[in-house]
């Protein structure tokens, strides 16, 4: 018993190192392509960035070179290493920028105290991740549907045209995929599902906690607003799993959208500093690309950046950062345009809108009613999607047809205990009464209002898309952290008044998740500090009889509908109208006979 017990230390000490290591180096990098980013974007001396915020700028900066390198060449080991070789120039060059300003930068460090616990937060942050993460096996079903084969086929080969014929999820363009593509070569082959979820969380909670530790004194909403949302952020980093799911990155980095949001609207205009529109167009901007659930914010952040352009060119625009600022989130979107005409030729794939006359372009409509052939269309996939966030179900088109005042009751009733519903909508809804009411003999209460309406706009629009908690749990949290924002800031400016009162606020968050938090201890001492590698599902090769020679041979999954890491090409939809455009060369792409 004594050697099993020392053994699983001993894995779980190795498996905790090679977490904190890739982590770390990723985070390193991320933040170094940042400072160099922020430096060459942002007009100086202002636009000062936090070292989280450079990480976001940082993911930006990659996100925008991978989307026209995929396109052109695999991401393989050659892509990763001169990822890899960049990431420890622009570390040591950003070091070396930094000791030169080593007098300011002394000045203005916090106490050793506020450092120390903060690490010490970080620490404890990084230990339940990785004893959360290292599990045996993907169970995620999306992951082993289509996400380990999206990421199999951008290793092998550059992104191909018309790929979602072979299997409508294929056309799905995330820059979370891509990333996770970039680094599965070399160690981390077949594991990235064990690290991805991990890097994202961890990013987001540690800028709450610097917020929360290091925020200037005048930004008590900004504090507010991250003490409230760091429970979101727990419940995340406690059920972390092996999977390549993004629907929560994507709800994080909307969240750092409202944050920065909030700390904006929260400044005089004329200390609003370029560095902060830029810092809440790029979230909202990475949050789209990586799924496409924040429209409304991504207008937001789009009117509020054209806005700051035009004040740049009535103010003279002197320097010319002012004017390459506002077209880095423009680069990114355009990127996720590209890949989606190639992928898919539909420029807002999966949204049924922008075909381009491209012979791999998917289907519009389904021509019959068999599934296969309708989900293998933009609409059909669209409303299938649609019909089981709804209500789960075979009948699908009959659900999709029904108006709202039959499907969303039925909807509320079959989820009025989940802790979205129960608590987090009324609890936001009393914040934002409360904010509202108070606020009028003080400042004008409609900015702020307005941005509450952002965030109900938002969950419209997901009530109408895909109305699965899972796809909309981030903004069920923003709203309830956003609504106990504006009725904190309620309380009178006293020292006593706010500790009490975010206090209580937080208390409550805590209290709302405690059954979440309840596995924690068995999460960090019962981990089996496993990190596997994704494998392939047993497949069955079959000839595609369409006349083409040579025949197109397919991987079909032996049971179900998943390939995982399977051969490619792999789809649990072979069809007779199949085509390759090219007779024997898969890069060259599919296309169907419509």
């Amino acid at each position: 018993l004594e050697e099993m017990q020392r053994e699983h230390r001993m894995r779980a000490l190795g498996a905790m190192l090679k977490y904190t290591a890739v982590w770390g180096a990723i985070l390193a990098i991320l933040w170094a392509f940042g400072d160099g980013a922020g430096r060459m974007l942002l007009p100086a001396p202002r636009g000062r960035l936090t070292p989280f915020q450079k990480m976001v700028l940082g993911f930006a900066a990659v996100v925008a070179v991978l989307q026209p390198v995929s396109l052109l060449t695999p991401l393989n080991g050659i892509v990763l290493c001169a990822f890899l070789a960049c990431g420890v120039l622009a570390i040591i060059l950003s070091l070396l920028h930094r000791r030169r300003k080593a007098e300011s930068v002394l000045a203005q460090r916090p106490g050793r105290v506020r450092l120390a616990s903060f690490a010490l937060l970080v620490l404890a942050m990084v230990v339940i991740a990785a004893a959360a993460s290292a599990r045996r096996n993907v169970e995620a079903y999306d992951s082993l549907l289509y996400h380990l084969s999206t990421v199999r086929w951008l290793n092998e080969y550059p992104t191909v045209p018309g790929l979602a014929n072979l299997h409508i999820r294929l056309g799905t363009n995330s820059a979370w995929l891509l990333f996770a593509g970039l680094l599965d070569n070399g160690p981390l082959d077949g594991r990235t599902a064990w690290f991805m979820p991990g890097l994202m969380c961890l990013l987001f909670l540690f800028y709450l906690l610097h917020i929360l530790f290091f925020a200037g004194a005048e930004e008590k909403k900004v504090r507010i607003l991250a003490a409230l949302l760091l429970p979101f952020g727990l419940v995340q980093l406690v059920s972390l799993a092996p999977s390549l799911y993004f629907d929560l990155p994507a709800h994080n980095l909307l969240a750092v959208c409202l944050i920065e949001l909030v700390r904006r609207l929260d400044r005089p205009r004329p200390e609003r500093e370029p560095g902060g529109l830029l810092m809440l167009s790029l979230p909202a901007a990475l949050s789209f690309v990586i799924k496409p659930i924040g429209a409304p914010f991504l207008a937001l952040a789009g009117i509020l950046t054209l806005l700051g352009y035009i004040q740049c060119l009535r103010g003279g625009g002197r320097d010319w950062r002012n004017h390459t600022l506002p077209l880095f989130p423009a680069v990114i979107l355009i990127g996720w345009m590209l890949r989606n005409a190639v992928l898919s030729g539909w420029l807002l794939f999966p949204a049924q809108g922008l075909r381009l006359p491209v012979d791999w372009a998917v289907p519009a409509e389904p021509v019959g009613s068999d599934h296969v052939e309708a989900i293998q269309t933009v609409k059909g996939q669209r409303e299938i999607i649609q019909a089981f966030s709804r209500r789960p179900g075979q009948d699908y088109a009959k659900v999709v047809r029904e108006p709202l005042g039959e499907w969303l009751p039925r909807w509320a009733r079959e989820r009025s205990l989940s802790l979205e519903l129960r608590w987090l909508l009324p609890l936001g809804w009393f914040g934002l009464l409360v904010g509202a009411l108070v606020r009028p003999g003080r400042h004008s209460a409609w900015p702020w209002l307005a941005a509450g309406l952002l965030i109900a706009g938002n969950l419209a629009f997901w009530l109408h898309n895909a109305p699965d908690l899972r796809y909309g749990t981030g903004l069920f949290w923003m709203w309830f952290a956003y609504g106990g924002t504006l009725a904190l800031d309620a309380f009178p400016d006293r020292t006593a008044w706010r500790v009490a009162a975010l206090t209580l606020e937080l208390t409550a968050g805590l209290a709302i998740i405690h059954e979440h938090l309840r596995p924690l201890p068995e999460v960090v001492r019962h981990s089996p500090w496993i990190i596997g590698q994704a494998g392939a599902l047993p497949t069955i090769p079959q000839s595609v009889a369409n006349g083409q020679a040579p025949s197109l041979i397919l991987h079909t999954p032996a049971r179900g509908d998943q390939c995982g890491d399977a051969e490619l090409p792999c789809t649990p939809y072979p069809r007779a109208s199949l085509l390759m455009r090219e007779p024997g060369e898969l890069r060259s792409g599919f296309r169907v006979v419509e």
